[in-house]
């Protein structure tokens, strides 16, 4: 995809290295199970002609046996690459989301305000999910629909070569129209998590502003607009399932035209003396194996773009250039200053905006006194406050926090330095003791 960049693709994956010894097992259990599963139709085709049809008992037996063995191993391998791809999966989904928290608790409000808190919800959950799902499906059916295409339609072709043109028509067909259909959905992926980032925008607007929306009286206009980005969604959402919907019946009625197909043309061999019975059992079974290992791999061609716009969003977090620099930070506040904050000519932007905010300003703010700001709505007298606590940096000039720079001072210094109050109250999850000890954790 044009909107996913490699740098962030290659640090999303980065996460996945740990794993490494898991998704070798997986492609172990995964050889062992596909073996079983293609061994069995021809085990039955051989009970049938040597055993059933010369009314051999031991042969029947014996064989028998072996088909119970087989479909234990395959068994056990299928629910041990099964469990194997979901550790991987929910391991690396855990570890994603660690990382994405830690990375955006060191955002200055530049990254904030670039990305957007709605946005940033949504790549955390939404697409972290959408990463783990799609992963966990391609460490079952990558390696397995593969292999099992190959070794179905090496031994198709072996019990039946005469046949075998049925089976490849079957599968150009689904191919094609698969294809055909995946065309029409794949540039709806991205669309769907725009709009998805837009409708937790609303939900979140109207929910901490709702006394706002209240008292204006517009509660009809708040609705109309989150009914538009709820209808959009859902529109493009269904458009999507509804083009899947239709794989499901396409595939069913091509397989059931190749099991026609072969039962007629197998009749008319056995008929013939071309084509024994067991053979005759085995074919459409592998045939119809190949075809639906097709249509696996053709699924996982619905999920990875998805998959890869959500790995890019995670990218981009993960290799955001942090603005706010506190790791070369690390002078202490002189004790003989306690208490005074200076401003020295300083000139303040916001990113992207065409004039500054603040221009040239200067004051000291001692201890002991009330250094107030009056000014009229926007004129800048929150961001003076926030530039304090380097929640954003100064375009030109200097602070200091007791004598020092604050560019210069230990973050941990500095936070303990300031106590700010700021204009919104916010409440977190606990009791009322923890929040009123939230300091001290």
């Amino acid at each position: 995809s044009n909107n996913v960049k490699l740098s962030n693709v290659k640090r999303v994956f980065k996460l996945l290295l740990p794993y490494w010894w898991m998704i070798f097992l997986i492609i172990g259990t995964t050889i062992v199970s596909v073996w079983s599963q293609l061994q069995l139709p021809s085990i039955t085709g051989n009970i049938i002609n040597n055993g059933v049809m010369k009314l051999d008992q031991n042969y029947v037996w014996s064989h028998g046996l072996q088909m119970m063995g087989i479909v234990a191993i395959g068994a056990l391998t299928t629910v041990a690459s099964g469990f194997l791809a979901t550790r991987i999966g929910t391991g690396w989904s855990r570890d994603l989301r660690l990382a994405v928290f830690k990375k955006i608790e060191n955002f200055s409000q530049n990254e904030i305000n670039k990305f957007s808190t709605a946005s940033l919800i949504t790549r955390s959950t939404n697409d972290i999910q959408q990463i783990q799902q799609t992963s966990i499906m391609m460490l079952r059916m990558t390696l397995q629909a593969p292999i099992m295409a190959i070794y179905a339609i090496i031994l198709a072709v072996q019990q039946a070569p005469t046949m075998s043109w049925i089976m490849w028509t079957g599968m150009i067909t689904l191919i094609l129209s698969v294809v055909a259909l995946f065309i029409l959905v794949i540039p709806r992926f991205a669309k769907i998590q725009r709009l998805t980032d837009n409708l937790n925008l609303i939900s979140r607007e109207n929910l901490t502003g709702l006394r706002i929306i209240r008292a204006f009286r517009n509660e009809g206009y708040e609705e109309k607009k989150f009914a538009t980005a709820n209808r959009n969604l859902t529109e493009n959402t269904l458009w999507i399932n509804r083009v899947l919907a239709a794989i499901f019946p396409l595939v069913m009625m091509i397989i059931n035209f190749v099991a026609l197909a072969i039962t007629w043309f197998s009749a008319r061999g056995v008929a013939d003396g071309n084509i024994d019975i067991g053979t005759m059992v085995a074919f459409p079974q592998y045939a119809i194996q190949a075809i639906m290992a097709f249509l696996f791999i053709a699924m996982l061609i619905v999920f990875i773009p998805r998959a890869a716009v959500s790995i890019g969003r995670i990218g981009e977090i993960l290799n955001t250039k942090i603005s706010i620099d506190f790791n070369n930070s690390t002078a202490k506040a002189h004790n003989d200053q306690r208490g005074v904050v200076e401003f020295r000519e300083v000139t303040f932007s916001y990113p992207d905006a065409e004039t500054p905010v603040l221009t040239d300003i200067s004051f000291v703010a001692k201890p002991g006194q009330t250094t107030a700001f009056i000014g009229s709505t926007g004129s800048g007298k929150s961001t003076i406050i926030s530039l304090i606590p380097r929640f954003y940096d100064v375009t030109a000039g200097e602070i200091l926090v007791d004598g020092q720079n604050i560019k210069n001072l230990d973050k941990n210094d500095l936070d303990d330095t300031i106590g700010y109050v700021p204009q919104k109250g916010m409440l977190f999850s606990g009791t009322v003791a923890s929040n009123i000890k939230y300091g001290e954790n």
